[in-house]
Order: structure tokens, then C-alpha cells, then sequence
């Protein structure tokens, strides 16, 4: 009974300024959260299968110039020219050896600071007596 008392004291235009304020701020909770779902949902949903896709075809690249031996003892003439050939249009490759003196090398072309690179790496080995053993770091991009 006291309840009700004390709310019918309450002027005219205070009657309904509680209700107000907690349909604005419930309102405004909801829309902050669906929001911030709505943002990490389309960051997620990112195309991973044309990275997968695009760092398979360097993964490709390296192993067709280990089964052709290009990389026994690497050479950057040969390796740029056997490139040519079997890259992709679309593509453009960066290669780095790593290893010995017989290893280290630079092949393709020069990395570009404005597009996405993906990169990988793949150990082979020189069969020179003794044998060395080199790590080659591709880079790779579409055009």
C-alpha cells in the first residue's frame, strides 16, 4: 500500500522517466552487442582456402626444382629461367638460400610491401662430396 501511495505522489512528468531509461539503456547494451558479435564474426570469416591455395603453389614450385635439380648446386640463372617456366602467370615468387657457401643464393622477383605474402620454407640437400645440407625460404604473392 505504501508503494502505491508513493507513486501516485510522483509528479505528471515522472511517471514514466524510470521505465524510459531502462528501455534506452537495455537498448543500448543490445545494439553494443550485436555489434561487437556482428565484428568478430566477419573478421573470422576470412578466405583461408586461397592462402592454402596460393602458399601450395610455392610448396609446388620448390619441390619441381628439387626433383629437376635446379637446387644441385643452386644457380640463380637457372633457377630464374626453370621460374619462368613453370610459374604461373599470376604468381610472382621470392627465393632465399640458407645454409653453406654452396647454399646461399637469391632468386625471383623482388617481395612488394603492398600486397599479401605468404611464405614457407623446405630443406634440401646438395650431393657434393660432403654433402650439404640448405634451407630454401619462398615468398609468394599474386599479381
Amino acid at each position: 500500500m505504501r508503494i502505491r501511495k508513493l507513486h501516485l505522489n510522483l509528479p505528471y512528468w515522472n511517471k514514466g522517466i524510470v521505465f524510459t531509461i531502462d528501455v534506452v539503456l537495455g537498448f543500448t547494451i543490445l545494439l553494443i552487442t550485436l555489434s561487437l558479435a556482428n565484428y568478430y564474426v566477419n573478421r573470422i570469416n576470412v578466405d583461408a582456402f586461397s592462402e592454402l591455395q596460393i602458399r601450395r603453389t610455392g610448396s609446388d614450385i620448390i619441390a619441381l626444382l628439387d626433383y629437376f635439380n635446379y637446387l644441385n648446386p643452386p644457380g640463380t640463372q637457372n633457377i630464374n629461367q626453370k621460374l619462368s617456366e613453370i610459374l604461373p602467370s599470376y604468381y610472382n615468387i621470392n627465393l632465399e638460400g640458407i645454409g653453406s657457401n654452396n647454399c646461399v643464393f637469391s632468386a625471383g622477383s623482388p617481395v612488394p610491401s603492398n600486397l599479401t605474402i605468404l611464405s614457407g620454407s623446405r630443406f634440401f640437400v646438395i650431393t657434393t662430396n660432403p654433402p650439404d645440407y640448405c634451407l630454401i625460404r619462398y615468398k609468394i604473392w599474386q599479381n
